[in-house]
């Protein structure tokens, strides 16, 4: 006499024995170390079953997708972590290029403030950082990078909120935007200016979007820093080291001066805002020849090659 195993296999069977079982019977097996983390974390009722047996991948690493839209994941140096392909990281995940691109899950989706997040890592040791937010969507930080690196230093998402784009090539250097309750930093990089955010909210970079941002004006050298009397400066670079000052005060907003410049040096030199105020122009040639800049108590220094810098 011959006996049929149903389907639907009795429930005194231990889980990960009826779960190998139902597996069999569809064609696929469920073993080692993917086997064992199907078995550990709910089973079938979490992920379903196999829609597929072992895939060997890139490392030595393996993975098995399951019905529920997970797959799991396994490699000798990190074991063995699922990814939910029907959520939006999972989604990023494979957008990104799977480990071809990320490397291997090293934990588990998780809940933070605000969102979710999912860390994954090459066989370098450099790790990618998914992470997702209702408003925003979910998007990738790379932490081998410098923007990636500063983020995560700096706090991640609870100093700068979460990203809103991928990390995105951007003239001579790369891109990538945070924001925490609408407070947006963008962080820039080059090769002759490292990483520093700029305020995406703020007078300083609308001014520096004005006059031409990265081709014109380069990219930040600094961050945005207290120039003395409630105002602040924020200096940039460009790809061929000119280098300007970006002077905001709420009286006078943003202008800027070449910080390379004769005028600037007398400016910081003889007193800066303290003297001075702040510049109520930008820097500027006018008809006379000479280089102009007026400044909110009252004085206008300017320079010649004949005469240097004069203040009137």
């Amino acid at each position: 006499m011959h006996y049929i195993l149903p389907i639907r296999i009795s429930t005194f069977l231990a889980p990960h024995v009826r779960d190998s079982l139902q597996a069999a019977l569809r064609g696929f097996t469920l073993k080692g170390g993917v086997g064992q983390f199907h078995a550990d974390n709910l089973g079938t009722s979490r992920f379903g079953v196999p829609v597929s047996n072992e895939i060997a991948l890139q490392d030595g690493g393996v993975y098995q997708a399951f019905s529920n839209r997970y797959s799991i994941y396994w490699t000798p140096r990190e074991g063995a972590h699922s990814v939910k392909f029907s959520g939006a990281l999972g989604q990023a995940y494979k957008n990104a290029g799977y480990e071809r691109t990320s490397g291997y899950p090293y934990m588990e989706e998780t809940s933070i403030p605000g969102g979710a997040m999912q860390k994954f890592r090459d066989a370098n040791g450099q790790v990618s950082a998914f992470y997702w937010s209702p408003a925003f969507g979910a998007y990738k930080v790379w932490e081998g990078g410098a923007i990636g690196s500063r983020f995560t230093r700096d706090g991640g998402t609870a100093t700068y909120g979460f990203p809103t784009e991928n990390e995105t090539a951007f003239e001579n250097g790369t891109r990538q935007v945070f924001n925490l309750n609408g407070k947006e930093t963008r962080m820039y990089w080059a090769p002759n200016t490292g990483v520093h955010g700029m305020n995406g909210n703020g007078s300083i970079f609308k001014k520096w979007v004005s006059l031409g941002h990265a081709p014109n004006m380069g990219f930040p050298v600094t961050e945005e820093i207290s120039a003395g009397n409630g105002g602040a400066v924020q200096y940039t670079r460009t790809a061929d080291n000119r280098e300007f000052g970006f002077f905001w005060s709420a009286s006078t907003g943003t202008h800027v001066m070449n910080s390379k410049g004769a005028l600037y040096y007398h400016f910081i030199n003889n007193g800066y805002t303290s003297t001075f105020g702040y510049p109520v122009e930008d820097e500027h040639v006018e008809t006379d020849g000479r280089i102009h800049v007026k400044f909110s108590k009252g004085q206008e220094l300017t320079w010649s090659a004949s005469e240097g810098v004069r203040v009137h």
